[in-house]
């Protein structure tokens, strides 16, 4: 369905003849770069893609696991 609407949407064009899709990503980029949080959300989300989210964290030191059990100890300064 998403490629159906976004021929659809390239398919319309503005009043000025500027295809509205290409509209629609200048109005997305101003309002990013007058700091509208969304906006950069929705270009950073689909540009790079969505962090992964499957619950696992990856926990590597150059291309090696690092052990789960690792302990934290805090030393009160003298």
């Amino acid at each position: 369905m998403t490629t159906k609407i976004m021929e659809a949407i390239s398919k319309v064009s503005d009043d000025d003849g500027t295809p509205e899709d290409v509209q629609l990503v200048k109005t997305l980029l101003k309002k990013a770069k007058e700091g509208d949080m969304q906006a950069m959300k929705l270009i950073f989300n689909y540009v790079d893609g969505m962090p992964k989210q499957d619950g696992t964290l990856d926990m590597t030191s150059g291309g090696e696991k690092i052990a789960n059990n690792v302990t934290v100890t805090f030393v009160k300064p003298e």
